[in-house]
């Protein structure tokens, strides 16, 4: 009897039409910011806080100590071995993904 059952539980997977593959509901939300004259644009990862305070900081903040004492209560490491980490990383080759550009040219974000 249970042979029985198995066969029949087998036969009716069979028969039952294949599952259907999962669809996203929505696309993802792509980065969008206003201008200076109100209209919406997509955001420019070189532009964002982020970028300009600590990938790119002016020479300026590189001089404040106010800068370097933020920097180090934010990430819990001065910024002089963040900027030997960042050089080690790069020359690794660890993450060519993200350093390198698409088939277009297009720089990796």
């Amino acid at each position: 009897r249970v042979v029985e059952k198995k066969r029949r539980a087998l036969a009716n997977e069979k028969d039952a039409e294949p599952a259907k593959k999962r669809t996203r509901r929505y696309k993802a939300n792509k980065l969008e910011m206003v201008d200076a004259s109100g209209n919406t644009i997509a955001a420019d990862p070189k532009v964002s806080p982020w970028y300009l305070l600590y990938v790119n900081p002016s020479l300026s903040n590189l001089e404040n100590k106010k800068f370097h004492a933020k920097f180090r209560r934010r990430f819990r490491l001065p910024y002089e071995n963040y900027e030997e980490l960042l050089a080690d990383l790069s020359n690794s080759g660890k993450f060519k993904r993200w350093q390198s550009a698409d088939a277009v040219g297009r720089p990796s974000s």
